[in-house]
């Protein structure tokens, strides 16, 4: 509604992995773009961008520089309708040699702009319904579940910024000195006949809890 009376505006999508924002952004493009609008989509990392329609980062789109200061400036119009959204659970953003509060104050919550945000939320995981057998969705349920309370800090006791977390048995890699290996070598182990296919990357990641 935003677009068709051409008001402007800011929302943010949230929702955890799974929820279904990567299938949001492309329907959303898609709808727009078959109404002859012009929508640019972007992301803040090269391997994030391969999931998007365009597959530009919002530094190369929007020239931002990359070593940030008190002046540094993104000029755009104004009139338009931005839409951002992430996953506070996921990778943070990174503050050089910064504190605890210094990450938390690079995030968009506590930009000056987030109260003009209208907050949408993305709630039920929709991986989880992919499958119509129970017992295929039993596994991914329980971890997807598992997941969740980490991120909620429901899993490790009292969580002062540090915490110690049992990883489950089904999760580990125990018949190998060489633990890294063993996992890049499940994931990617056809990866130089893969290097140029995106698709190959959009279907693996890595997820490295921290920096």
């Amino acid at each position: 509604m935003a677009v068709q009376q051409n008001k402007g505006g800011v929302f943010f999508v949230y929702g955890y992995g799974g929820t279904g924002k990567t299938y949001l952004w492309k329907t959303l493009s898609t709808a727009i773009r078959s109404k002859g609008e012009i929508i640019l989509t972007v992301a803040s990392s090269g391997i994030a961008s391969l999931l998007l329609t365009g597959r530009r980062t919002t530094h190369s789109r929007f020239h931002i520089p990359i070593n940030l200061n008190e002046d540094s400036t993104c000029y755009m119009d104004t009139g338009k309708v931005v839409v951002f959204d992430e996953d506070f659970r996921q990778i943070l953003h990174v503050a050089q040699k910064g504190t605890r509060q210094d990450i938390v104050n690079a995030s968009i919550c506590s930009s000056y702009i987030w109260s003009e945000c209208n907050v949408l939320r993305l709630t039920k995981n929709l991986r989880l319904t992919m499958s119509t057998s129970s017992y295929d969705v039993q596994e991914p349920r329980l971890f997807a579940k598992w997941i969740l309370d980490i991120g909620e800090g429901n899993i490790g006791g009292p969580n002062d910024g540090v915490a110690m977390i049992d990883i489950p048995d089904d999760l580990l890699i125990k018949d190998s000195v060489d633990h890294i290996s063993k996992l890049f070598d499940f994931l990617y182990h056809d990866i130089l006949q893969n290097h140029e296919n995106q698709h190959y990357f959009q279907d693996r990641a890595i997820l490295a809890l921290t920096n």
